[in-house]
């Protein structure tokens, strides 16, 4: 069976997804609803579906539907693809899991990994473009001792970074175990395999590295606009200064 994870977008409502639709999940965390028989579909709140034995077609039918309840629909989806056999044991190799039977807690767990996967994926481009712009603002000062960018463009570059921050550690809860293993060894085994394979940790790390690079750029960036903002309201208090001296001056010796 194909499995396909696809990032649609930076937030799926999935309240008002599953109430609207009357969507009736077979299990609830993660998501996890039967489309057609040996056919599911598991919904994440970060953007992510994924299909289990889907066809394109269905694919784009299923997305069509939930498209009203995306936030921040991406113009260019990423997507994950793997090949799930269900041949009596666990075992992953490349490209190719199998699993001792299609349970819905493992195609939940399997689905979360996925999921997790392509978001990382998404958000390391991200920040990615966030570094490239800031090595050019960096250059700038190296060069010329500041940068032609206005104090609103530098903000927003803060705000940016600021907000990956937020939906990595709070939407997406990258590193936080399942519940599904918490009370079950063999999922918590089943899940620990696939997140290694993933190397869901080691990338994360990787991420979080390149934020802190971002944020001591933007530590700096955010010291610069105040002394900016501090030297252009002296020069208006010296310059407002100036004027009263000229008039005062004027006036004595009119």
């Amino acid at each position: 069976m194909q499995v396909t994870a696809v990032h649609l977008g930076k937030k799926l409502q999935l309240r008002e997804l599953q109430s609207n639709l009357g969507l009736k999940p077979s299990l609830t965390d993660p998501l996890v609803f039967e489309y057609s028989s040996d056919k599911y579909v598991v919904t994440l709140k970060y953007g992510v579906c994924v299909f289990w034995g889907f066809n394109q077609g269905e694919m784009n039918e299923f997305i069509s539907t939930v498209t009203p309840y995306i936030t921040d629909k991406f113009n260019k989806y990423i997507e994950e693809v793997i090949t799930v056999n269900v041949d009596g044991k666990d075992s992953i190799k490349s490209d190719e899991i199998n699993f001792t039977d299609l349970s819905l807690p493992r195609i939940g767990l399997l689905s979360l990994v996925l999921g997790r996967s392509v978001a990382l994926d998404y958000y390391d481009f991200e920040v990615e473009k966030a570094l490239a712009e800031n090595e050019v603002i960096m250059k700038a000062f190296m060069e010329k001792g500041g940068t032609n960018q206005s104090s609103k463009s530098l903000i927003k570059k803060i705000g940016f970074a600021m907000n990956i921050r937020h939906q990595t550690v709070t939407q997406m809860a990258f590193l936080d175990k399942p519940d599904l293993t918490w009370d079950d060894a063999d999922l918590d085994k089943f899940y620990k395999n696939l997140a290694e394979y993933y190397e869901l940790d080691d990338r994360y790390e990787v991420l979080d590295d390149k934020l802190e690079t971002i944020f001591r750029n933007v530590e700096f960036i955010s010291d610069y606009i105040t002394a900016r903002r501090t030297l252009v309201a002296e020069i208006i208090i010296i310059a407002l200064i100036a004027v009263e001296l000229v008039i005062f001056f004027a006036e004595k010796l009119a």
